[in-house]
């Protein structure tokens, strides 16, 4: 009959001794959490951003196309971007890390952009920051178109003055107006006014029978630059 043997393990000196009928027996050191510690918490992922803005330089009128690009070390992360364009500030999403705006600018000069990334998940990833772009906003071209209405004897003539800015923007301040007989110097009429969302009548009485040469200056505004024309037309019987 085989003897039966009573073992007992107990710790000692980080040791786990068993202790058998015939002696005690070590074996690997006891694993034991150390009283107090503590768990580390995984760290938000950093991120970088990068702004482009084209064109760099513009008529006003002209869009300008700004973009934001998110990078990280580890995924693609999601959120909004800020723009800020002149003080005023517009979000937009993060779709694959990039962010667009079109930009309209309201006046002519030097404009800076900013971009700011806040991420859906503050926990997974860092905000970013990129460093301001800029563009420049010079003045609109503009074309001067003349329009004549009453061309017979005996007619009221009228005149119609219609300035068009680049983009199709809408020029405002003065315009000028000179008729003459075509081929002669001695001017007949003078007119001057303020455009109203891009046009001024004048009117001119009734004129008559002939040929006639009108010449028409727009003097530009904050935003538009001058132009001018000329046009002949003929009043008959």
């Amino acid at each position: 009959m085989s003897a039966s043997i009573r073992t007992k393990t107990f710790v000692a000196g980080g040791l786990a001794v068993v202790l058998t009928g015939g002696g005690l027996a070590a074996t690997a050191p006891a694993q034991a959490s150390a009283p107090g510690a503590a768990v580390v918490a995984a760290r938000a992922v950093p991120s970088s951003t990068t702004l482009r803005v084209a064109p760099r330089a513009i008529q006003y009128g002209a869009p300008v196309a700004a973009t934001a690009q998110v990078t990280t070390t580890s995924g693609v992360p999601a959120g909004e971007m800020t723009f800020v364009v002149d003080g005023v500030s517009t979000k937009a999403p993060v779709v694959g890390g990039i962010a667009k705006l079109e930009i309209r600018p309201s006046d002519v000069g030097v404009q800076t952009v900013s971009a700011t990334f806040t991420p859906s998940d503050p926990a997974a990833y860092q905000g970013s920051a990129a460093s301001p772009a800029s563009f420049t906003v010079t003045k609109a071209d503009t074309t001067t178109r003349l329009r004549i209405i009453g061309k017979e004897v005996g007619e009221e003539t009228s005149a119609t003055i219609m300035v068009i800015g680049f983009h199709r923007t809408v020029p405002s301040g003065k315009v000028k107006m000179v008729l003459r007989r075509a081929g002669q110097s001695q001017v007949l009429e003078t007119r001057r006014g303020r455009l109203g969302k891009g046009s001024r009548g004048f009117d001119l009485g009734p004129l008559e029978r002939g040929r006639y040469r009108a010449v028409v200056k727009y003097l530009g505004d904050t935003n538009h630059r001058r132009s001018a024309m000329a046009k002949r037309f003929w009043v008959s019987r």
